[in-house]
């Protein structure tokens, strides 16, 4: 029926409590099921007192040492369970094992592929939280309610039809491994069963500044798969203005400042021209390198692809340039629509061009 993974690092105390209560609830309701202790090799002694509730209890340990973190602990898990249904559930006692039923009864009878143990509706709620870290919980939450409708997102406390997990790649940063189930797996049966949450009596928390920094990454990272090409566009069009400031500082600096205004000697450019081509080349060299590093999965030959993007730019530019000649000089368009039409047909050129050809990612 049920593997209850449990990821751990330094919870010595915690251990040998949580499984007890675990399994007093699974004998309770007759579940058969195993605890899969994942410890990322604590120096306290967790490992060995895991192994020590194994003389009575179905439990395994797997101590890992290389890529250590709760949420590369799950996934081992996950790979190791050998139940139809994986949970999983937190070391410290914040969570209530006594719902366990609750949760797993309706995945056993086909009603929900997911259900997360929550805070945030009817009957849950947080035992003694101070207000700083509801303000955070809550905030986080609403960052995430884009990307899945569930009420409680930051739960640690879920389980999951393991078969939803086949072929998925799961890769979160940080500690939100549910969130992570929820986009990746496409969750749309689900159900929040109510839990109050309390905080750990025995050890420290390992809530700190970096995880929340994690936390960002993470959520970056699942809009990104969720919403590619709205992702793409927003970062390429926030790359490009900051791309502005190199080519109209570049400009200034070489046309005004450095007097390019007075190089017109019959050479094949004017110090206009050139002026413009130095701020245009070192603002698209700029975006090649902040697109290729956030807005597209840019893996492949570097120079090419700068080739490419350099050339889709500099069609964009020339485009730009001669449809504002025809526009405003030709057919008398007033210059503000003209510019904002031509501007807009530009961007299309440039984002396309790049997402379709100098960032293209061949189809295996």
């Amino acid at each position: 029926m049920l593997s209850m993974i449990i990821p751990t690092y330094n919870e010595v105390e915690n251990i040998p409590l949580i499984i007890k209560r675990i399994f007093k609830v699974m004998e309770a309701n007759g579940i058969e099921g195993e605890v899969l202790v994942v410890d990322d090799d604590s120096k306290d002694g967790t490992a060995a007192a895991a192994r020590k509730m194994a003389k009575k209890y179905p439990v395994r340990t797997i101590v890992r040492k290389k890529n250590r973190g709760l949420s590369p602990a799950v996934i081992r898990g996950f790979k190791e369970a050998k139940y139809d249904v994986v949970g999983v559930i937190d070391a410290d006692l914040s969570h209530p094992p006594e719902v366990i039923p609750d949760m797993l009864n309706p995945i056993l009878k086909g009603e929900m592929d997911f259900t997360l143990g929550s805070r945030y509706v009817e009957g849950g709620g947080m035992d003694n939280w101070p207000l700083k870290r509801q303000i955070i919980s809550g905030g986080a939450t609403m960052m995430a309610y884009p990307l899945h409708k569930i009420k409680d997102p930051m739960s640690g406390y879920f389980m999951v039809r393991k078969s939803l997990l086949k072929g998925v790649h799961l890769n979160p940063k940080g500690y939100k491994i549910a969130l992570e189930v929820l986009v990746k797996c496409n969750i749309k049966r689900y159900k929040e069963v109510p839990i109050i949450f309390k905080d750990r009596q025995y050890g420290e928390s390992k809530l700190n500044w970096k995880e929340q920094v994690n936390y960002l990454i993470h959520l970056q990272r699942l809009y990104k798969h969720k919403y590619t090409t709205l992702y793409q566009l927003f970062f390429f069009l926030l790359i490009g203005g900051i791309g502005m400031a190199p080519d109209i500082a570049l400009f200034n600096l070489f046309y005004h400042g450095l007097h390019f205004s007075s190089m017109d000697y019959g050479l094949i450019f004017t110090g206009y021209q050139i002026a413009h081509i130095i701020g245009f080349t070192v603002a698209v060299t700029q975006n090649f390198f902040l697109n290729k590093a956030f807005t597209f999965d840019a893996k492949g030959n570097a120079t090419m692809q700068y080739v490419k993007f350099f050339i889709v730019g500099f069609t964009a530019y020339v485009f730009r340039s001669i449809m504002m000649y025809v526009f405003v000089d030709q057919l008398d368009v007033w210059a503000t629509v003209a510019q904002i039409v031509v501007i807009i047909l530009a961007v299309a050129i440039n984002f396309l061009g790049s997402k379709f050809w100098a960032f293209a990612v061949k189809k295996k």
